[in-house]
């Protein structure tokens, strides 16, 4: 897969938040990166917030496009359970 592009994108407003290690937010908290030698993509939100909470698509460029969708939930720090991010925290979604 290292000669496709990997697309991430948020479905609350349909915004294309990176394409490979380019970045088309402006909010900084927001960052794509690759491990070399993998195929493995991640997108990092920094300081993540109730508002970031909704569904995400890594996106493939593949002929049929690929994608994989992720769930995130954003809690308060008195509400942490299982498999949820805090209020500020730092959320890494693999692809």
């Amino acid at each position: 897969m290292s000669c496709r592009n990997v697309s991430w994108i948020r479905h609350r407003d349909l915004h294309i938040l990176t394409v490979g290690g380019y970045t088309y937010t402006s909010d900084q908290r927001f960052q794509a990166t690759h491990s070399p030698q993998t195929d493995d993509w991640t997108l990092q939100i920094k300081w993540a917030q109730q508002r970031d909470a909704g569904v995400y698509e890594c996106q493939v460029s593949t002929q049929p496009v690929r994608s994989f969708f992720v769930t995130l939930h954003v809690v308060d720090c008195d509400e942490i359970y299982q498999r949820m991010f805090s209020d500020g925290g730092l959320c890494v979604c693999a692809c």
